[in-house]
């Protein structure tokens, strides 16, 4: 069994310095891929995450999703 992947992963940005000590980590596709995938970090859409608009999470939730391949609803790009 193989342990890359073409597929993206995503992680909010607290798990991003917590579980792979990248404190440097922004929103949108990290430089490093994880286990061959490509990563981004993008926020949660919690009430924690105040910060985010309805605009940024659906911003940056369409470019993992179009990376992915998943295709959008029409109108939403």
């Amino acid at each position: 069994m193989s342990t890359t992947s073409t597929w993206p992963a995503a992680k909010i940005p607290a798990a991003s310095v917590t579980a792979f000590a990248r404190p440097q980590a922004r929103v949108g596709r990290q430089p490093d891929p994880f286990g061959g995938a490509p990563v981004w970090v993008v926020p949660n859409p919690s009430g924690l995450n105040k910060h985010a608009s309805l605009a940024d999470l659906a911003s940056a939730y369409r470019e993992v999703a179009t990376a992915a391949g998943i295709e959008l609803f029409p109108g939403s790009a």
